[in-house]
C-alpha cells in the first residue's frame, strides 16, 4: 500500500461511482471535454448551454474532487481537438485558455501543444512531431504562458467557480475563480466579431494574456474588450496582498 500514490480512472460520463472516498482519487473528465468540443470546436452550443453543462459537471462531485479531476480536450480514444475544430488554431487557443482556468487538473495530450492534429483512432495516436521546424512555436508559447499564469494564481489552482456572463448573441462566456489570495475573471469570446462589454466587478484588474494596461471598475463593473475568437484572464490580488 502506497498512501501518496494517485489512483486515476477512465470513464466517459459521470464518474461519481469511481471517485467516492474509498475508490479513486480522480477520473478523466470527458464531460468537460465534450462540452468544450461542442461549443468551441464545433460551434454546436450557445454560450448559455455551455455554461449549464459546466455547472452540471461541477455539481456532480464535491469541491475537493472537482479540483482533482483530469480535464482533457482529447485523448488516445478521441479525435484531437484541433481536428474537431477543422484545423482552426484560434479555437484551440480558446479551449486551452478554458482548460487551464477551469477547476481541476489540465491534462495535455502529447502534441496538442505544438499543433498535432488527427481524427479518431488510429490517427489520434500518431507519433509525436519532434522536428522543431514543423512545430507551432507560437502555440507552444501560449501553452507555456497559460501554465505559468495558472501556477502563479491561487484562485486558478483552488478557487471557487461562478459563471458571471452568458451572452448567446455574441457567443461570449465568462466566469470567476475566487480565493482568499486573489481573484481571476476569465472571458472567452467564441464569436466572429469583437466584443466590448461590461462585467460586474470591483477594483483594478490586470489582463494576463495580452499584457495590456490594468482596467478599473466604474459604476460597479469593468469593461472588457476582446478580439474575435480570443480569451483574456483578468486578475486582482486581495486587499492587503502584494
Amino acid at each position: 500500500w502506497k498512501p501518496d500514490c494517485i489512483l486515476l480512472g477512465e470513464t466517459w460520463g459521470d464518474a461519481g461511482r469511481l471517485v467516492n472516498g474509498n475508490r479513486l482519487d480522480s477520473a478523466m473528465n470527458y464531460l468537460f471535454r465534450d462540452a468544450a468540443v461542442a461549443w468551441l470546436a464545433k460551434d454546436a452550443l450557445p454560450a448559455s448551454e455551455f455554461g449549464c453543462r459546466l455547472n452540471r459537471t461541477l455539481a456532480l462531485y464535491p469541491g475537493e474532487t472537482n479540483l482533482r479531476m483530469y480535464n482533457l480536450l482529447d485523448s488516445h480514444d478521441t479525435a484531437r481537438f484541433l481536428y474537431e475544430a477543422g484545423g482552426d488554431k484560434a479555437r484551440l487557443r480558446l479551449a486551452v485558455a478554458m482548460q487551464m482556468t477551469f477547476p481541476g487538473c489540465p491534462a495535455v495530450f502529447y502534441g496538442d501543444e505544438i499543433g498535432l492534429s488527427g481524427g479518431n483512432d488510429p490517427d489520434c495516436r500518431l507519433a509525436m512531431e519532434w522536428d522543431e521546424e514543423k512545430q507551432d512555436k507560437e502555440l507552444l508559447a501560449l501553452y507555456r504562458k497559460l501554465i505559468g499564469i495558472r501556477r502563479e494564481s491561487p484562485s486558478l489552482l483552488r478557487g471557487d467557480f461562478r459563471t458571471c456572463l452568458c451572452d448567446d448573441a455574441s457567443n461570449v462566456y465568462a466566469f470567476r475563480r475566487t480565493c482568499v489570495e486573489d481573484e481571476s475573471l476569465v472571458v472567452l469570446n467564441a464569436g466572429s466579431e469583437p466584443v466590448k462589454t461590461k462585467i460586474a466587478a470591483e477594483g483594478t484588474w490586470t489582463p494576463r494574456i495580452s499584457g495590456r494596461k490594468p482596467v478599473s471598475s466604474e459604476s460597479g463593473g469593468i469593461t472588457v474588450d476582446l478580439a474575435p475568437c480570443s480569451a483574456e484572464i483578468y486578475q486582482k490580488k486581495a486587499k492587503g496582498r502584494k
